[in-house]
């Protein structure tokens, strides 16, 4: 299933995990917690909201860290696991509910960051 899928890529991270995408709750932010607690995780997003923000709190209370960034002018979502960058059809926090694509593209992280 893609929510298996979606949970090894975050466990196979050894350098960094970085999410970009403006729909994030806090099942988001549990499942990024499934990587190596070593692994810094960053998740950028257009939608800074407090609830957002809250559940950030209680999470890093919890769990490693994740640290939260505001980002404007995006529209897709994109998840970087070390080098590899994902093309997500839809948010991580919709996994299960409809079907949708990961596609691994081929250029550098830097080129969204």
């Amino acid at each position: 299933s893609l929510a298996v899928f979606a949970s090894d890529l975050i466990k196979s991270a050894r350098h960094r995990l970085v999410l970009i995408d403006n729909y994030v709750d806090e099942s988001v932010l549990l499942m990024l917690s499934k990587r190596d607690a070593n692994v810094p995780a960053e998740v950028r997003t257009g939608r800074l909201t407090k609830d957002l923000q809250l559940d950030l709190q209680r999470h890093n209370a919890q769990y490693p860290p994740i640290t939260l960034v505001g980002v404007k002018n995006v529209h897709d979502r994109f998840l970087i696991v070390d080098d590899v960058v994902y093309h997500l059809g839809a948010s991580l926090k919709d996994l299960g509910k409809k079907l949708f694509a990961f596609s691994r593209l081929s250029f550098s992280p830097s080129m969204l960051l």
